[in-house]
């Protein structure tokens, strides 16, 4: 569970920086200008992988994301790649396709629009980015692999779009001289974890309820916490050393757990604080603070900062959007990777 903590930590970023960073690469630009035989023959371009209130996801987009992560990888691996790491970026390339899809539809039904001449200026400075002479040489390279320069635009006004979107969500977000003072920080810390495994209230409520008690028990006697963590936590790679997560940094843990984290002082605890683990209490232990890179500026300290809590906005944004969809994922190797995926804890 604790590396499950750290890496959903880490997706987040993966999932915002490969969807949402406003960039002019985008989905669209980089993957058109890396598609090869290899990784078309890893995923089925007409493919229904999965729905979305019942409506099949855009297997283009789909080719996209699928196509930006497999050509990052040598060629030379490609070709005894194992199948289970294909699925793993077949499954990501579907929740990334997912979350742009869902990002759209709300920019639509919000009436947001993208002016011809917002679509001509990223589509120059992708020319520029390929150090081409203009726009009738990016025709040309596009022409040669075969891709249609009505779709093209199309994807690129997709991507303004979103762009333009995703600015009314992160526009707001600012970092504080705490936040700079806290980057190089870390906090020894345990934790107890009540599980929740399904969006059943009652067996929600049954956990919170559960957590409660417990948060009640180590507040009465503080030295226990860590036989109690023992007998009732439900994080067992944890629970054996106490709930012992040891130091943690910035960024390294999922939002909610460190927004508390750093929150209390060392000696006290805090609880119950909900992720999509279910219910933590926690504990932190000590405190302490990490030299600075030589060369690192506050600059690059509060650029780092402001893009990870815009992704913490856009994250935060999404998951209730992405509870309230239906979404159904209909390609079985990809059904059988979510199942081993959900099950593994």
């Amino acid at each position: 569970m604790l590396s499950l903590l750290r890496s959903k930590a880490k997706e987040i970023i993966v999932i915002t920086v490969g969807l949402f960073i406003i960039s002019i690469f985008g989905l669209g630009a980089f993957s058109f200008f890396n598609r090869d035989k290899s990784s078309s023959k890893q995923l089925e371009k007409n493919s229904k992988v999965a729905l979305i209130n019942g409506e099949p996801i855009d297997e283009t987009r789909y080719y996209r994301q699928f196509n930006q992560l497999f050509a990052s990888i040598p060629e030379e691996k490609r070709v005894l790649m194992d199948p289970d790491l294909i699925d793993y970026y077949k499954y990501e390339s579907l929740q990334k396709t997912i979350s742009y899809t869902l990002m759209i539809n709300e920019a639509i039904k919000q009436g947001i629009k993208v002016l011809p001449q917002e679509i001509n200026f990223r589509i120059d400075q992708i020319a520029k980015i390929y150090k081409l002479k203009d726009v009738n040489e990016l025709k040309k390279l596009l022409k040669e692999r075969n891709i249609d320069w009505k779709v093209f635009k199309e994807q690129q006004k997709e991507e303004v779009l979103v762009a333009k979107f995703m600015n009314g969500i992160t526009g707001r977000v600012q970092v504080t001289p705490l936040d700079i003072k806290m980057a190089y920080t870390e906090i020894k810390a345990r934790h107890i974890l009540i599980k929740v495994n399904t969006d059943n209230m009652q067996e929600d409520l049954n956990a919170l309820k559960k957590a409660e008690s417990i948060y009640e028990m180590v507040l009465a006697n503080r030295k226990n916490f860590v036989e109690i963590a023992k007998k009732y936590s439900d994080d067992k790679q944890t629970a054996k050393n106490g709930g012992d997560l040891g130091w943690i940094g910035r960024g390294q843990m999922v939002p909610e757990f460190e927004k508390q984290l750093y929150k209390i002082k060392p000696g006290t605890i805090a609880g119950p604080i909900k992720t999509m683990f279910g219910y933590h209490i926690i504990l932190a232990e000590e405190r302490k603070d990490k030299k600075r890179p030589e060369g690192v500026t506050d600059k690059d300290v509060e650029d780092q900062i402001l893009q990870e809590k815009q992704q913490e906005a856009i994250q935060k944004w999404l998951e209730p959007l992405q509870k309230s969809a239906t979404i159904q994922i209909t390609d079985p190797a990809l059904q059988a990777y979510e199942y081993r995926l959900t099950n593994e804890y």
